[in-house]
C-alpha cells in the first residue's frame, strides 16, 4: 500500500460564507485520488473534482 501524501503547491483555501471557494494544486500523476473535507463550526460541501487523464 503507497502512503498518503499531501498535494504540492496548492492554493489557499478560501472560507468566505455562502460562496464557491476554490482550491488549485500543482499537476501530479497518480492512480488514487482522496478527499478530506473538514468542518469547524459551518457546513461543508464538495461541488466539483476535476481530475484530468
Amino acid at each position: 500500500m503507497t502512503a498518503l501524501v499531501a498535494s504540492p503547491g496548492a492554493s489557499g483555501y478560501g472560507i468566505v460564507a455562502g460562496a464557491y471557494n476554490g482550491v488549485t494544486f500543482t499537476s501530479v500523476s497518480t492512480t488514487r485520488l482522496r478527499v478530506v473535507l473538514q468542518s469547524g463550526q459551518a457546513s461543508v460541501g464538495l461541488l466539483e473534482v476535476r481530475a484530468y487523464g
